[in-house]
């Protein structure tokens, strides 16, 4: 069993002073480390540098999947359709048309437009997409958070026996998203590349699919190098369609690319901004502590802040009122489709975690002692949006009917009360009689060890004492947060999720499937009528239908309250003014980096 320790409310003020040296020392070695380079940067250069909150856990093109990466690889790779930061629709980028499907819904075809072509000169083929599905599908690929949602998708893919740019794709099902699945989840590979001696050529996607595969030599030391981490670190193997190439990569520091030339998509320009690559270099600068972040913009040191979240909001706004940060700088907060949430584990072992949370009157209790609006306004001034439900009120597929839950500390109390939990020997901690154990109402709160979100935890403590509920923050690092989440080894989290702002398959976090798999239902929600309702939304094509049954699923998660909905936070942003073309979005990488031109040289 993992093993970790928590802080009492003693352990807060020790800590507390521990991390005010620590900043302190950061604050003095950043100081001088960005006075002396400030004097040396010359701003006249093509060269954006970008604030990189973590850095990535590698730069594979299958096997790595931090958002940190992903940004990255947004210059260093290519895809074949993308999403209009604009219109925030799907839109074709290697392709002629988005795919079309069969009478059935379970053929899709799709032909690719003759763009792109590869560093060696090579076109972009068919036989590549084919080869990518094969590395993206393969159980010998070390990626299962991937294979696992698209095995599940894919049937088979091969080429238009007539058009050798025409791709099929055979799905297992209906789904909603197919046309998205079938062409954007794939990173384009380089067969000829990552398979000089065609051993994959020997394995049909169907085979490597079926129930039937095994393993030998040949495949286990294929993907034993093809798994490597080389693949994800060394820039020589860092290949792929973008107009960036990684040129030195320096662990938990930085990223440097730096333009192609004579890059394909340069011909592409005026017919699609997704072409533009302007900058000759960019730099990914890894600056997790906002005070070093902070520090590093008044010396502008850093181009481009992005998508910061709750922990920068306080350092923003002292920036936002500094004039030469305004005559530098064009900032703004921008709405995202990530939320907040509460999480309750509604299925326990009983054992080492007990059954606070598994009757639907103490779930609502909690969220009745979530002084949300005033956190939002005290704790995030005011740059963050109520969320009632899974899906953000911005969204047009949300449930606009479904309230926000008001604080209400006497209604928690009545609520508690008749789930039976009372205090019965004046301690101010309620508790009962479950199996013939007295359990008093104290529970952790686990969450990733932040300071903003400690704030957040010190502010539910407080609250929830007040109804005689007893909750103990739990700050966690991020790997041992998640792991003991997947195996249901807490008694509430606090975390948020991250989406498109198209549709989002619930599938991954509520099916019942899915809990059972050990997946991203951490709390254990559902039932047979909950994954009929996200079947439905995913399986019902017609859009009216398609969002009854997502409404409908939106209803009943409100009901069962699994989750305390926080808010939808507002990400900070900023870039120097030194460049034109600014803009900020809501999807995707929030600012097209690559977009940016130098006003002058």
């Amino acid at each position: 069993m993992n093993k970790f320790s928590f802080f009492t409310t003693n352990d807060y003020s020790l800590l507390s002073n521990f991390n005010q040296v620590s900043r302190l020392l950061i604050l003095i070695f950043s100081l001088l480390v960005f006075t002396a380079c400030v004097e040396e940067r010359d701003l006249s250069q093509n060269t954006i540098v970008v604030d990189l909150e973590s850095f990535p856990d590698g730069l594979h093109p299958t096997n790595s999947n931090s958002g940190s990466g992903g940004f990255v690889q947004s210059l260093t790779q290519g895809g074949l359709i993308g999403i209009d930061p604009v219109t925030e629709k799907y839109k074709t980028i290697l392709i002629k048309d988005l795919p079309s499907s069969d009478s059935s819904g379970l053929l899709y075809h799709f032909e690719l437009n003759n763009r792109a072509k590869w560093d060696n000169g090579e076109s972009l083929s068919g036989e590549d997409i084919i080869f990518s599905w094969k590395l993206m599908l393969c159980p010998l690929t070390d990626n299962a958070f991937a294979r696992g949602m698209y095995s599940e998708i894919i049937e088979d893919v091969y080429q238009d026996s007539i058009n050798p740019k025409g791709i099929y794709v055979k799905v297992k099902k209906v789904h909603y998203k197919n046309k998205v699945n079938v062409s954007g989840s794939i990173v384009p590979m380089q067969k000829s590349f990552w398979d000089s001696t065609g051993v994959l050529d020997k394995y049909s996607l169907k085979y490597l699919l079926s129930d039937n595969f095994e393993t030998n030599s040949e495949l286990d030391t294929y993907f034993n190098d093809f798994n490597d981490s080389k693949n994800g670190y060394e820039p020589s193997r860092l290949v792929g369609l973008g107009a960036y190439k990684v040129t030195e990569l320096v662990n938990k520091a930085y990223i440097i690319l730096e333009k192609k030339k004579n890059w394909w998509g340069n011909n592409y320009i005026n017919e699609d901004k997704a072409f533009e690559a302007n900058p000759d270099k960019v730099i990914f600068k890894v600056t997790p502590d906002p005070s070093a972040g902070y520090l590093a913009l008044k010396c502008q040191e850093l181009d481009v802040l992005k998508n910061r979240g709750s922990s920068w909001v306080s350092k923003f706004r002292r920036l936002k009122r500094l004039d030469y940060f305004n005559e530098n700088y064009k900032s703004e907060y921008v709405s995202s489709p990530l939320y907040r949430y509460f999480g309750m584990n509604m299925k326990p072992d009983g054992v080492d975690y007990k059954p606070f949370f598994t009757d639907v009157r103490v779930r609502r209790a909690i969220a009745h002692l979530a002084p949300l609006d005033e956190m939002i306004q005290y704790l995030l001034y005011g740059h963050a949006n109520r969320q009632a439900c899974i899906v953000s009120p911005s969204n047009p597929r949300a449930d606009t009917s479904l309230k926000f839950i008001p604080y209400d500390i006497e209604k928690a109390k009545e609520l508690l009360k008749e789930a039976g939990w009372i205090d019965t020997d004046g301690d101010n901690i309620r508790d009962k009689i479950i199996n013939g154990e007295k359990i008093q109402f104290s529970f952790k709160l686990n969450f990733y060890s932040d300071p903003s979100l400690k704030e957040i935890a010190i502010v539910l403590k407080e609250s929830m004492a007040k109804a005689g509920v007893d909750l103990v923050p739990n700050p966690l690092d991020f790997g041992t947060l998640f792991g003991n989440a997947y195996d249901h080894k807490f008694d509430a989290i606090m975390a948020a999720w991250s989406g498109p702002v198209t549709y989002s398959d619930p599938y991954a976090v509520w099916s019942t499937k899915s809990w059972a798999a050990k997946g991203a239902n951490f709390v254990g929600f559902g039932d047979a009528e909950s994954d009929s309702l996200i079947e439905a939304s995913n399986t019902q094509l017609e859009e009216e239908k398609h969002l009854e049954a997502y409404r409908a699923l939106q209803k009943k998660i409100y009901n069962e309250q699994p989750y305390i909905f926080f808010w939808s936070e507002q990400y900070v942003m900023a870039c120097h003014k030194r460049f034109s073309n600014i803009n900020f979005y809501r999807s995707g990488n929030n600012i097209n980096v690559a977009g940016l031109k130098l006003n002058h040289k």
